[in-house]
């Protein structure tokens, strides 16, 4: 109502009412365009937001893009791999997480229940590498850490007496830093129910270092390294059995990288201690691990 008002009002001004003046028409019909586009400007300049709240809007809005690892994934591999998770330790007895090289280099061996998990898993790991002959050409290779180091030498052990094999021919369980736990930053030596507030992100974004942790990329990135290694090294004619000893997360990284399948989903398997798995370039293997 308020542009028609203005309109009029320019006519009489022109006089175009009067007189019929065509040119008078058109010069208020211009200038009440012009009156309006003024109008609409001043309003935008005023109301609309400035670019960075834009850009702070959509931020917030738009949804977030899950990250998936950055990784390459590995070539077929020649040799067969397997994997144990170290058998209780006295950080499970008592409940915190302990991913510090400093400390768990040098404390939270096994505990008793430890050990007898560690040689009870010999029996699995004959049954999985197969007979002696395959057991001979075995090679270990443990993280750093006190228990997964222990779990590696019990079980080996067991297992050459339980295969009567002589003693000559038994591995030397070589230390990699590579199969280290992941660390957990701030919640190292606290409880283990901030496992949870870890995996929570993990399941989106696999470079996420919140409350200063590891990285799952990180994790894949040293497994990757080292798997890539010992297949130079082991390039022989023969396939070779390798066994990894190492822990909960990085196993079940390691796992799900080496299936070929999204490693944000390895908070949904178990991994019990001293439980051994074959590590397989297919996902066929991961269905039949139970789910948390």
């Amino acid at each position: 109502m308020y542009m028609v008002a203005l309109f009029f009002l320019l006519l009489r001004v022109c006089g175009a009412v009067k007189h019929d003046n065509i040119a008078a028409i058109r010069h208020a019909f211009l200038i009440t365009a012009l009156c309006v586009g003024l109008r609409d400007a001043c309003a935008f300049i005023t109301h609309a937001p400035s670019i960075r709240e834009r850009k702070s809007e959509r931020l917030v809005t738009e949804p977030k893009m899950l990250d998936e690892c950055s990784i390459p994934r590995l070539p077929a591999l020649k040799n067969k791999y397997f994997c144990i998770r170290h058998g209780q330790s006295t950080a499970n007895v008592q409940g915190i997480i302990s991913s510090l090289p400093s400390v768990g280099t040098k404390t939270h061996g096994l505990s008793e229940m430890g050990k007898d998990q560690a040689r009870s898993s010999a029996k699995s790991i004959i049954r999985q590498i197969g007979g002696k002959k395959e057991l001979e050409k075995l090679k270990i290779y443990s993280s750093d850490f006190t228990r997964a180091v222990q779990t590696a030498e019990e079980a080996l052990n067991t297992v050459w007496e339980l295969a009567q094999i002589e003693e000559q021919s038994k591995p030397t369980v070589q230390t990699d830093v590579r199969l280290r736990e992941r660390f957990f930053g701030e919640f190292d030596g606290k409880s283990t129910k901030f496992y949870d507030e870890v995996w929570k992100f993990d399941v989106d974004d696999v470079h996420h270092t919140n409350f200063g942790v590891e990285s799952v990329n990180s994790v894949v990135s040293r497994i990757r390294g080292l798997i890539i290694d010992l297949e130079e090294q082991h390039d022989g004619i023969e396939c070779v059995p390798i066994l990894f000893s190492s822990h909960g997360d990085t196993i079940r990284i390691m796992e799900t990288y080496m299936a070929n399948v999204d490693v944000r989903t390895f908070p949904q398997y178990s991994l019990n201690n001293a439980e051994v798995r074959p590590l397989l370039q297919t996902p066929d293997n991961l269905m039949t691990i139970p789910l948390i």
